[in-house]
């Protein structure tokens, strides 16, 4: 009914031609997005698998162009902020324990050092995106002592954190509810990303 007026001004040939090319687009337009959603679910379940695997290869080049695919799109309707707190969390103890792991083997060369960085101005990133409440204790070396440790939302901070050379302890990512603030157990963060990779 509402390509109606079309038959008055073209032949009813044209406007059926017309008619399958717009019920076409829009099948591929839907097929396009149901893809993508797939795609998505996929990319961060593997994500996931790949922080609750214990692999001595966890800083690549693939686990940064998928942390820059998962914070530049939305998951707002798909993961609440206590999926968030679990998995940044989850990501900051990886990178710190790789960073770690390749400086005590001295295993370490310029692209590990690049992809390091790299994941690490992403976390920062993510957290920044969903404002997450950062535990954070910097080390002093001229002084030899640890700073005191600052606890501050991810987009309060000066400077952003860019590596984990100078910081002491792994970043801890604190949930928030309306008027508490506390550290999750790390068993329930295992338990609440093993939930959200099934």
């Amino acid at each position: 009914m509402k390509y109606f007026p079309l038959f008055y001004i073209l032949p009813p040939e044209v406007v059926k031609i017309i008619i399958n090319y717009i019920d076409i687009y829009y099948i591929t337009n839907i097929q396009y997005f149901y893809r993508a959603n797939l795609f998505k679910v996929d990319l961060i379940r593997n994500f996931i698998r790949s922080l609750l695997w214990f692999d001595n290869s966890f800083i690549t080049t693939n686990k940064n162009f998928a942390l820059d695919f998962i914070i530049n799109n939305n998951w707002n309707n798909n993961y609440n902020r206590y999926f968030w707190c679990c998995f940044t969390n989850l990501l900051s103890c990886r990178i710190m324990r790789d960073n770690i792991h390749m400086k005590l083997a001295k295993r370490y060369n310029e692209s590990y050092i690049e992809n390091s960085k790299t994941i690490t101005k992403l976390w920062f990133k993510l957290c920044k995106k969903y404002n997450l409440i950062l535990d954070v204790t910097y080390y002093n070396f001229k002084s030899k002592k640890a700073e005191k440790s600052i606890i501050f939302p991810a987009r309060n901070f000066t400077k952003p954190i860019n590596n984990f050379y100078n910081i002491l302890y792994t970043p801890i990512i604190q949930y928030n509810t309306k008027n508490n603030v506390y550290i999750i157990p790390y068993d329930d963060i295992l338990d609440t990303l093993n939930i959200y990779c099934r």
